[in-house]
């Protein structure tokens, strides 16, 4: 079975996003006490990024789910940050399903 670039960009964006974030952390640029900051005065910024990183979780599982929940629950409000995970997770699955079905019918 031939393997092509396609076949390795989930892991090479998992990569690149685990070397991002380990730069960012080790230069201190950003902690776990700062993230609430961030987007303190930006939370519909902080809204569309989260559903975007959903939306990439539903392409690969490069974004760690635990991950995510745990950074929503910590900048938004519980009632805000169940709600927001609700929605991500629902177009993440959806998106998984329709990106299973288009290579299910190649």
């Amino acid at each position: 079975m031939k393997k092509t670039l396609r076949d390795y960009l989930p892991i090479l964006m998992m990569l690149l996003c685990a070397a991002g974030f380990g730069a960012l952390l080790l230069t201190g640029v950003i902690d776990l006490n700062t993230v609430p900051q961030l987007v303190e005065h930006r939370p519909v910024l902080a809204v569309l990024v989260i559903l975007a990183l959903f939306i990439a979780k539903g392409f690969s599982g490069v974004v760690v789910y635990n991950a995510l929940v745990v950074v929503v629950s910590l900048i938004l409000p519980l009632p805000a940050a169940l709600a927001i995970s609700g929605v991500g997770n629902q177009r993440s699955d959806h998106l998984r399903a329709a990106v299973l079905r288009q290579r299910l019918r190649l």
